[in-house]
């Protein structure tokens, strides 16, 4: 097919911790990077003739293309098994990454343990309980245990989380780590209503949000430190690099969950057409409420009064082409009305099915 190799699949066991060895074909996209490999909200869309793009997890700079072709890289609906947030998995087998910029990666030669059981948003998980996470940079780690976690018993498996059968909430971050958040879970996860890949909503309208932060770096009086621009000045580890921590945030909301009427990885929508965004570090809504989807209508026409109709990790697309994006930290930007017609997204949700007045 088009050249690639199919995804091989054999049974020798993994290593416990530590990066697989993969055999990669990037994809070309012409563009250049901007900004730092942070965030897992890029995404794949699909297209009725095959066609494949994608976005990255921040909004590009104003005079770069907003959305990418990639080349040599066709699939019709059909040959999708699996599209999640930053992979999928064609009938054929074979294994696709994206990295935060939107780069694709296909993974040859890889190796599993066992055949794909559970499919998280920036992870699967084997029948051998196995767990292999997909970092933002479309490189794979692989987890043969999790501390004392049964990697074959779950409740919930979704985005960049999962719940198990004893309530344990076990959090990924983009940096292929994984915590034990379980302490932050404070209700019963048998009223979880809506899953998003970074956040997760009750039927009382409680919203948990799942993100990475930086270790910030600390003056002589344990504050803070800051650069001249306001950004926080990052804590390196001994090798030069930044150091992440997993962040669970619970956040009370007025709008009950049977008022939330369509969804996406990081965004959902409630029945007034409202518009609610999660950022990679977690934080919901920018801090602001009842946003509604306006534009400057130079670029699209007023939004605000009408849902979109088809829904991925990080961008959601209107019944006449439009289509926006919502970057890594929480902001929605108009991305451009598509020529072509979406076959197929990297997010699903029964929500979005569901017949809502004034649709």
């Amino acid at each position: 097919m088009n050249g690639r190799k199919k995804l091989r699949v054999s049974m020798r066991g993994a290593l416990a911790v530590g990066l697989l060895t993969l055999s990669t074909l990037s994809f070309t996209q012409m563009f250049q990077i901007k900004g730092e490999t942070e965030g897992t909200n890029q995404s794949f869309v699909f297209f009725d003739n095959g066609e494949v793009s994608t976005t990255r997890s921040y909004f590009p700079l104003s005079d770069e293309v907003k959305l990418f072709n990639v080349e040599n890289l066709f699939f019709l609906e059909g040959d999708i098994k699996e599209s999640h947030a930053n992979y999928f998995v064609t009938k054929d087998n074979e294994l696709f990454t994206i990295d935060a910029h939107g780069y694709v990666y296909q993974k040859e030669f890889y190796s599993l343990d066992s055949q794909i059981k559970h499919f998280g948003g920036n992870y699967f998980i084997t029948r051998s309980g196995h767990i292999h996470i997909v970092k933002n940079d479309g490189v794979i780690i692989n987890y043969e245990t999790m501390d004392n976690h049964y990697l074959s018993r779950w409740k919930v498996v979704c985005g960049n989380y999962f719940i198990t059968k004893e309530d344990k909430l076990i959090t990924i971050n983009y940096k292929g780590y994984y915590a034990d958040k379980t302490n932050e879970l404070v209700d019963d996860i048998k009223d979880i209503e809506v899953t998003g890949t970074n956040y997760f909503i009750l039927k009382s309208g409680v919203v948990y949000t799942v993100g990475t932060e930086i270790i910030a770096q600390l003056d002589a009086n344990g504050n803070i430190s800051y650069t001249g621009d306001g950004d926080v000045v990052p804590l390196l580890d001994s090798t030069g690099n930044k150091q992440y921590f997993s962040t669970v945030y619970r956040h009370e909301s007025e709008i009950p969950s049977e008022s939330i009427v369509r969804a996406g990885g990081n965004y959902f929508f409630d029945i007034e057409k409202n518009i609610h965004t999660v950022a990679a570090n977690g934080s919901l809504n920018k801090g602001a409420n009842n946003r509604k989807l306006k534009v400057n209508l130079d670029v699209d026409k007023d939004r605000s009064r009408e849902l979109p109709v088809h829904f991925g990790n990080n961008y959601f697309v209107y019944a006449d082409g439009a289509m926006y994006m919502v970057d890594r930290d929480g902001y929605y930007f108009f991305i451009k009305v598509l020529d072509r017609r979406v076959s197929k997204t990297n997010y699903a949700a029964k929500l979005n099915k569901k017949k809502v007045k004034n649709d």
